[in-house]
């Protein structure tokens, strides 16, 4: 059986530059940044590891985002 799915609430990439990722999706692509977590270390694992995930929103209402 297939699952009935929708939609994809996100994607996310590495980027090697927060600001510079930011630049262009919003800036030259139009997509509002919608969310920014800034965090010092992993979630999973509690290694020490600052790091900054943004998510950016599409026109369907999903997200793409860059950590």
């Amino acid at each position: 059986m297939t699952p009935n799915l929708k939609r994809i609430h996100h994607v996310a990439y590495r980027c090697r530059d927060a600001e510079e990722t930011r630049h262009f999706y919003e800036d030259i692509l139009g997509l509002p940044l919608a969310h920014v977590i800034k965090a010092d270390h992993v979630p999973s694992t509690g290694e020490y590891c600052p790091y900054v995930h943004v998510f950016f929103e599409m026109r369907d209402g999903s997200y793409i985002a860059f950590f």
